[in-house]
């Protein structure tokens, strides 16, 4: 997001894209900060898997959007919609790993998962920027839709295996 987004902005909306994409992380701030209380009520009930899952979905649904040419209001509605998603997978993530790992282990485990995290920041631009010479911005968006939606699906199989 924070690589490629910049980039196909620019692409999309020339001169006014640096402003454009502002205003995409300032509608992703405050979509956070409202939709955090309404998502720890909606999915109180659900398992952290499916959350997490339904949080890739609508994160592939959001990211989507770049796979067109689209007009600023789809992108500012597409940031809520991917938004929604980075929301939903963010808030069970520690949880789950908690509730899956030794207690001895769950301070390890946590900062394997903040370093893999850490690390995508470092290694995404650098495969986005490869992606984007041999395909295009629109091949970045297109993998990185397909990886998202994968993962989400990952998420799904995992939660049913763990229900058993």
């Amino acid at each position: 997001m924070i690589f490629t987004q910049a980039l196909q902005l620019v692409a999309l909306f020339g001169a006014q894209g640096p402003q454009i994409f502002g205003a995409v992380w300032a509608v992703n701030a405050v979509t956070c900060l409202t939709l955090i209380p309404v998502a720890l009520r909606v999915t109180k009930a659900w398992t952290n898997l499916a959350s997490m899952a339904w949080g890739m979905g609508f994160v592939a649904l959001g990211t989507v959007v770049f796979l067109v040419h689209p007009p600023l209001v789809l992108v500012l509605a597409s940031t809520v919609v991917w938004t929604t998603g980075e929301v939903l997978f963010s808030i069970p993530v520690g949880d789950f790993i908690s509730a899956l790992s030794p207690p001895d282990l769950r301070g390890r485990f946590q900062a394997y998962v903040a370093f893999l995290g850490s690390l995508g920041f470092v290694v995404a631009p650098l495969a986005g920027g490869l992606i984007a010479q041999f395909l295009g911005l629109t091949g970045v968006w297109w993998v990185s839709t397909a990886l998202v939606a994968c993962v989400g699906i990952g998420f799904v199989l995992l939660d049913r295996r763990v229900r058993t």
